[in-house]
C-alpha cells in the first residue's frame, strides 16, 4: 500500500474515535503494523492500545495533514484544497454534481442566453447553478447512449421536442446521481421522456431507472423496423435474464405491445441505429 485513501481515513477514524482495542487484520492493518509497528497481531486480530491510536493519529497527520480528531474535510476537491495538499482525499467525485446537456435543434437556452452547440458538442455545468431556470423547463429528453445524445440533432423527433426540450445525458455511476437529483428538483409540470435503445434493456431502465418519467420515444412499429436489427439476435440473448424478469410483469399497454414484438423478433435496436437510418421517433406515455 503506496498511501492512504478516503476509505482507509475513514475507517482509521472510527477505530481510533471509538478507541477500539482489535480489528481484523486486514489489509490495511498489516500494512500499519509491518510499516510502522502499529499493534500486535493475534491470529486474524490486531490488538491495538492507547498509545497505538496516539500513534496512527500521528502518522496519518504527518502523512496527509488531516487531523483524525476532527471531521474529515468533504466537499469538491477545489474545497478540500483549502484545508489539505492531497485534495483527491475525502472529496466529492468530480462528477457528482455535474450533468451534460444538449439540445435538438442546436441552440441551448440558459439564464437568458442561446448558447450555440455544434454537432457532436455538449454543455457540461453543475445542475445546481440551473435551478433558476427550472421553472421554464416544459420537456426534459433523458437520453441512454453518450454517442446518441452527442448526435441527437439528427433524431427525427415531433416538432415540438424539437424547438424547446432540454437534452441530458443519462450518464453512469456519480454522472448519474447528478441526473437523479436534477429531475427529481424539476417541477411536476415538466415532461420528462425517456430516449433508450430499443431492447429489453432500454424497456427496463425506460420502466425502473428514470426518475418521474412520464413518456418515451420509440419508433413506429413495423416489419421495416425489425429487418433492420437482424444480426442483433446475440445481444437480445444476452439480456435474457431481463426478458424474464419483465415476462412475468403486467406492462402498459403500449409499452406491453412493443415488447411482445421484441419477444417476436428477438433483436435489439440499438439508438445508434435508429439515427442513423433516420426512423422517426414517436412520443410515447408510459402510462396510459
Amino acid at each position: 500500500m503506496d498511501e492512504l485513501n478516503t476509505r482507509n481515513l475513514q475507517i482509521i477514524q472510527r477505530v481510533t474515535n471509538e478507541a477500539r482495542t482489535e480489528v481484523k487484520f486486514t489489509s490495511l492493518w498489516s500494512w500499519f503494523h509491518m510499516e510502522y509497528g502499529i499493534g500486535q497481531k493475534n491470529v486474524n486480530q490486531l490488538k491495538l492500545t492507547v498509545k497505538d491510536h496516539d500513534n496512527l493519529r500521528a502518522i496519518v497527520k504527518q502523512t496527509t495533514g488531516i487531523d483524525l480528531l476532527n471531521p474529515l474535510p468533504s466537499g469538491s476537491r477545489l474545497e478540500v484544497a483549502k484545508s489539505i495538499s492531497n485534495e483527491k482525499l475525502c472529496s466529492e467525485n468530480p462528477n457528482r454534481h455535474h450533468v451534460l446537456l444538449n439540445s435538438p435543434n442546436g441552440l441551448l437556452t440558459l439564464n437568458g442566453f442561446e448558447i450555440p452547440l455544434l454537432l457532436g458538442s455538449s454543455y457540461r455545468c453543475d445542475w445546481r447553478t440551473l435551478q433558476s431556470e427550472f421553472n421554464s423547463v416544459e420537456k426534459i429528453i433523458v437520453v441512454e447512449n453518450l454517442q446518441a445524445f452527442d448526435y441527437i440533432k439528427m433524431a427525427k423527433l415531433p416538432i415540438e421536442l424539437k424547438k424547446s426540450a432540454w437534452i441530458i445525458y443519462r450518464g453512469h455511476n456519480e454522472s448519474n446521481r447528478a441526473v437523479s437529483d436534477l429531475l427529481n428538483k424539476l417541477p411536476k409540470t415538466c415532461e420528462i421522456i425517456g430516449f433508450t435503445d430499443y431492447d429489453p434493456a432500454g424497456i427496463e431502465i425506460l420502466l425502473t431507472s428514470i426518475p418521474k418519467i412520464t413518456s418515451c420515444l420509440l419508433p413506429e412499429l413495423s416489419e421495416d423496423l425489425f429487418k433492420q436489427g437482424i444480426g442483433t439476435e446475440p445481444i437480445f440473448q444476452k439480456q435474457q435474464q431481463i426478458i424474464d424478469r419483465f415476462s412475468q410483469r403486467e406492462l402498459p399497454k403500449i409499452i406491453n405491445d412493443y415488447w411482445q414484438a421484441l419477444l417476436k423478433h428477438r433483436v435489439c435496436l440499438s439508438q445508434e441505429l435508429l439515427l442513423s437510418r433516420n426512423r422517426l421517433l414517436h412520443q410515447i406515455s408510459l402510462f396510459k
